[in-house]
């Protein structure tokens, strides 16, 4: 289910960022299905529920290593699209650097694994605390 709800997020960025030429266009796919949810992590640390912020880094790693996967079959292009353009193709390929593909899907991919070990840490280590001790939430201001 997490996979749809990333697609959907992936192509949104897309129609964000149609008027702002073809690379950004290509690019803000694979960036938006990061930042997004990334957004509602540092909501939740700037409110100080840090257990639900580093519980929603997991949801970020997630992307990262979905976003690797696909940054690295960008030479090979061998996984099965909903159609269109292969987006880190066009993009590697523009800046001559699709021979870098498995490379750069490598620093993506430890990107992801060191923020979800750092987001299932942080959970465990905030699960940990006596909850009368905890520092209260903080509503953001309006």
């Amino acid at each position: 289910m997490i996979d749809s709800v990333d697609l959907v997020i992936h192509e949104a960025g897309h129609t964000l960022a149609m008027f702002f030429g073809q690379f950004f266009y290509v690019l803000v796919g694979s960036l938006f299905q990061i930042v997004f949810p990334l957004t509602f992590a540092l909501y939740f640390f700037r409110r100080g529920d840090r257990y639900s912020g580093h519980l929603l880094l997991l949801w970020v790693a997630q992307n990262f290593v979905k976003v690797a996967i696909y940054a690295a079959d960008a030479k090979a292009m061998q996984l099965d699209l909903i159609g269109g353009e292969h987006d880190w193709n066009y993009l590697l390929g523009t800046l001559h650097l699709l021979s870098y593909a498995k490379a750069v899907g490598a620093c993506l991919y430890v990107a992801g694994l060191l923020l979800a070990l750092f987001g299932a840490y942080g959970a465990l280590m905030e699960s940990q605390k006596d909850p009368s001790t905890a520092s209260p939430i903080v509503d953001v201001p309006k």
